[in-house]
Parts: C-alpha cells; structure tokens; sequence
C-alpha cells in the first residue's frame, strides 16, 4: 500500500472545544441531618396516629402452634368463645351470634302485661322478659 501524501500547508484540524465542568458543591453535613431527622420525626408521628405493629400477650398466646382442628375456650371482654387451630395457628376468640346487642323484643309477662326481652352484650342471647 501506498503512504498517504500530506500537505505541509494544510492545517489540521482545531481541536474540540472541552465543556466546562459543572460546579458540584460538597454535601453540607448539617443539612443532611436536618433531612434524617425530619423523616424520622415524620416516621415517629405516623406511627403514633396510625399505631404501630405489637403483640400483645393475648395475640402472642393464639399464635403459638397448634394441631389443625383443635378447638379451645377463649374470652374476649364479657364474652365466652371458641379459638380454632387452622394450619398450625389460633384463630381470634369467636362466637355465635344470634341477635344483634342492643336490640329489643317483645314480649307478654304473666300473659296480659307488655314486656321486653333484651339482646345480650355478646350477642349469644336474650334476656329474661321484663316490664320497660
């Protein structure tokens, strides 16, 4: 192959502009701080309106591990219940429910006189009849 001729008149080529460099600033420390204690403080508050997660010792006792289908009794407030092992874990304390609490019907005491029965506190039943 034949060496490329050159012109000793022909100039070369300018040379590419270099950008300028873009002014970076050191990261102020105390700034930084401000920013971690903000989010932490943010944290701190969402916690405390929303509640955070815990275990009490009631929930800590229905998460030990069980036999599937064992049943034992339970207690929530006034309330008598079953506790039911599904896969290995106690279910919450539930009941049957037969009236909403609260509610009222009516009923005749000694045949002639208007009387009301009440719904329980737990929903498990009415109470005696009585006069209002």
């Amino acid at each position: 192959m034949a060496a490329k001729k050159t012109d000793p008149h022909q100039k070369s080529p300018a040379p590419r502009p270099v950008p300028p460099a873009i002014p970076t600033k050191p990261i102020n420390i105390a700034v930084l701080a401000g920013f971690v204690l903000l989010a932490l403080v943010l944290t701190l508050v969402f916690i405390a309106y929303y509640g955070g997660p815990s275990i009490t010792g009631e929930e800590w006792s229905t998460s030990s591990l069980c036999t599937h289908g064992d049943t034992k009794p339970c207690t929530t407030g006034p309330c008598n219940g079953t506790a039911i092992c599904i896969n290995g874990i106690w279910s919450s304390c539930r009941w049957e429910k037969v009236c909403v609490p609260g509610t009222r019907l009516s009923c005749t005491k000694l045949s002639c006189f208007y009387a009301v029965r009440e719904c329980n506190q737990c929903g498990t039943g009415y109470g005696p009849c009585v006069s209002p």
